[in-house]
């Protein structure tokens, strides 16, 4: 890949040689603001683990751009890149193209992930190509349930993740192979 770093006004990022730029992108659209809001719609930036998050991408583009694909990823404080998604994984057809100035919102239900801070990748492409991408923006943190705790008993690591334990392994012919 050939990344080309953005010159912006906002644009505080430096990367080393061989590193990935927090910042790229033709230019062509602009990521103008990332907010996380709450399930009432208002901007918040700590949640609870298990809580939604929606992810709202402000844009502004010189020109029409379609088939048009936004995309957001979450990483922890490490930049491990925990999940993401994008319009075409989540057979998104609600808008086929931008121009002009806009807002995307990108809803992630029930987050699992353990009390941290966390922040997000986010980015426009069309065909493959992308026209801007910004790295560690809209961070936010998840703190513990307080009915629970900060490591609740029997849960540990990265993410909450809903589980059940049986003692027949759904039927004995698959614990016996």
């Amino acid at each position: 890949y050939v990344y080309h770093q953005m010159k912006t006004k906002t644009d505080d990022s430096r990367a080393e040689p061989g590193e990935i730029p927090l910042r790229y992108g033709s230019g062509e659209a602009e990521i103008v603001r990332v907010r996380t809001l709450g399930e009432d719609g208002e901007e918040k930036d700590t949640f609870t683990c298990g809580e939604a998050v929606c992810v709202q991408i402000e844009y502004q583009a010189t020109e029409r751009f379609k088939p048009i694909n936004f995309f957001v990823t979450v990483t922890n404080d490490q930049d491990v890149r925990l999940c993401g998604t994008d319009f075409r994984k989540a057979r998104f057809d609600g808008l086929d193209h931008i121009e002009g100035e806009g807002y995307v919102c990108c809803h992630l239900n029930s987050v699992p992930f353990r009390p941290g801070v966390y922040f997000l990748i986010v980015g426009i492409e069309v065909e493959g190509r992308v026209l801007d991408r910004k790295g560690r923006v809209g961070a936010f943190t998840i703190k513990p349930d307080p009915r629970e705790g900060y490591f609740p008993p029997g849960r540990y690591g990265l993410f909450d993740v809903d589980s059940s334990w049986t003692v027949d392994c759904l039927g004995a012919e698959v614990c016996a192979r």
